[in-house]
């Protein structure tokens, strides 16, 4: 039997779910590199772009969100959160790829990849831990 078989597909998808949100974070932090470097020029022609992102993540979370039982003021508190946390990181990850395409002699550096990724993991892992354990530090026995 092949030992890949006995992971469950649970496994596979939380796996695929951090490496994806790694990628996706590297990719973030290196729009900002690409920002203090002065390369992320011309992004008001790419602006409609990400704010479509944003509107996108408003209405999924919308519905997402509306049929377990919280009352309308959550919903729409957690949907604009949502919603803006979207923006920023299509924003900064839309830069992050197009500095990488635009100057991959500058991007592909094993030192800076290195670092990124590593920031990526971390945000990663505390934003896992943020979304199964929030309740304990908002809810009515939190100190």
């Amino acid at each position: 039997m092949n030992p890949l078989d006995r992971v469950s597909r649970s496994a596979w998808l939380q796996a695929g779910g951090v490496v994806a949100a790694t990628l996706l974070l590297t990719a973030s932090f290196l729009g900002v590199v690409a920002a203090v470097v002065g390369v992320a020029t011309g992004v008001g022609g790419r602006l409609a772009l990400y704010f479509l992102a944003g509107g996108v993540a408003f209405v999924v979370s919308t519905l997402a969100l509306s049929g377990r039982g919280l009352d309308g003021a959550t919903v729409l508190l957690a949907t604009v959160g949502v919603s803006l946390l979207t923006f920023v990181l299509a924003l900064s990850a839309g830069e992050g790829v197009r500095y990488a395409i635009l100057r991959p002699g500058e991007v592909f550096d094993v030192q800076l990849l290195g670092y990124l990724a590593a920031a990526g993991l971390v945000v990663t892992g505390l934003s896992i831990w943020t979304v199964r354990y929030w309740r304990e530090f908002v809810g009515p026995d939190a100190a």
